[in-house]
């Protein structure tokens, strides 16, 4: 028996409705294509073409992402890594950091993505009474 299940819903969901729907109501209106430009953007990170093209395509059958980030004590723990680059492309030195450093750099570069996708993404942190930033500070 799964523990949660994930529905589709459309890119301006009826939050009065009372039950989710399996029908995006997207497919077919509407969507844009990911334009040559970022699809090589995605592919100088890596990405295959098929691959970034099926970022887009997530982005029409799941139309807002959200993130609930862990910002608990714990998080203050010296045992994360994070990537750094070195001159050469092809690898990255993995750095010893906080556990919220680590998540910080990840929700960093999720939130790029996300714009460079136009997928709508949310980011909550799970303890309210500890409101630390996630994004570095220039």
């Amino acid at each position: 028996m799964p523990m949660a299940m994930a529905y589709p819903v459309s890119k301006y969901p009826d939050f009065a409705a009372a039950a989710p729907t399996c029908d995006s109501g997207t497919r077919g209106k509407d969507q844009k294509q990911l334009g040559e430009e970022t699809i090589k953007k995605l592919m100088q990170q890596g990405y295959s073409r098929g691959y970034a093209k099926s970022l887009k395509e997530s982005t029409d059958v799941f139309a807002h992402r959200f993130w609930i980030v862990d910002n608990s004590g714990s998080m203050q723990k010296e045992d994360g890594h994070r990537m750094a680059e070195t001159r050469n492309r092809n690898t990255v030195k993995m750095i010893p950091c906080s556990r919220f450093e680590e998540i910080q750099e990840c929700a960093t570069y999720h939130i790029q993505l996300s714009a460079l996708l136009e997928a709508p993404t949310r980011f909550r942190v799970s303890t309210q009474a500890q409101r630390l930033c996630l994004l570095r500070q220039s």
